[in-house]
Parts: C-alpha cells; structure tokens; sequence
C-alpha cells in the first residue's frame, strides 16, 4: 500500500509536470507578433495570466508533493518524531523559494485578472480558471486541522479541476 501511494503521487506530479510544461512560449509569441490594440493587450495579459497560474500550479504542485510525502513518512516511518506539524513545515521551509514564488505569482494572477474582468474576450475563461486556481491554492497552502486522507483527497480534486480548466483556457489562444 506505502509503494501505491508513493507511485501514485510520484505519477500525479509527472503528468502536472508535463501538462505544466506543454505550453512554453505562447507569451513570447504573442509580444513579437507586432502593434498592440485592446485586443491584441487583453490577448497578452490574458497569455501572461495563462503562463502564471500555469507556474503557480507546477510549485504548488512540489509542495503538495512534498507535504503528503513528509506526512506519509511521519506516519508511516517514524519521521520528524512522529510529529505531523514538523513534518508540514519541513515542507514548507524546504520549498521556501517555490512558496516565496507562489506569493508572487498570486499577486500578479490578481492584477490579471482583474484587467481581464474588466472586458474583452477572455473574461469568462479567466473567471473560471481563477475559481480553480484558487481552489486549488487553498487546498494546497491551507494544511491545518486535516486529515491525510482530507488533504491528499482535497488536493487531488483541486489539482484536476484546475488542470481542465488551465486546458480550456489555453484552448481560446
């Protein structure tokens, strides 16, 4: 069951990776393809937008990764004294960076987004792809008072839903 687990998160986190990386460049080519009116703008912020959530989803993913694993190995192999909030913060603070950049990509998706509510033709894409986003940073960023089971279920669902619509949106480029 432990080799399961382990070759089930090892799986999830290669496919997000390879989902993650698909897309590579849509922003440069979207900056060299000349003058810019609204459309073209709201094309650009909404490639950028794209090209953010798309980076936040691959660190979130690393640390989902590496939360239920330090937890799996507290539980299971004794690890961390067999305390479950040091294993989480180990996580966290071995990912110290990836969380420095996730706070970073938040602020700027926000920005994005709001320039993309604001009209044009990506709106409702970018609305539904935020509600994902954001259901899936909380479920990831959020670890408190849950389960193992809660979290890793919880993440899962998150990180598909936010993967279908990462898909739907790159889809309207």
């Amino acid at each position: 069951m432990k080799k399961f687990l382990k070759l089930a998160i090892a799986l999830i986190l290669i496919i997000t990776i390879v989902i993650s990386t698909s897309s590579c460049g849509l922003l440069m080519i979207g900056l060299l393809s000349g003058g810019l009116d609204d459309s073209d703008s709201h094309r650009i912020a909404a490639e950028e937008f794209y090209e953010l959530v798309n980076e936040s989803k691959g660190h979130l993913d690393t640390l989902a990764g590496d939360v239920l694993n330090n937890w799996y190995s507290c539980i299971y192999d004794d690890a961390y004294n067999n305390n479950i909030d040091k294993a989480i913060e180990a996580a966290f603070t071995e990912n110290s960076e990836i969380v420095n950049s996730i706070y970073e990509n938040d602020k700027r998706i926000t920005e994005l987004y709001r320039e993309l509510n604001s009209g044009g033709e990506f709106w409702s894409e970018a609305y539904d792809t935020t509600l994902a986003y954001n259901t899936y940073y909380t479920a990831v960023m959020n670890v408190s008072n849950k389960t193992y089971d809660f979290y890793l279920e919880n993440v899962q669902e998150a990180d598909y839903a936010l993967s279908v619509e990462l898909k739907k949106f790159q889809a309207e480029f």
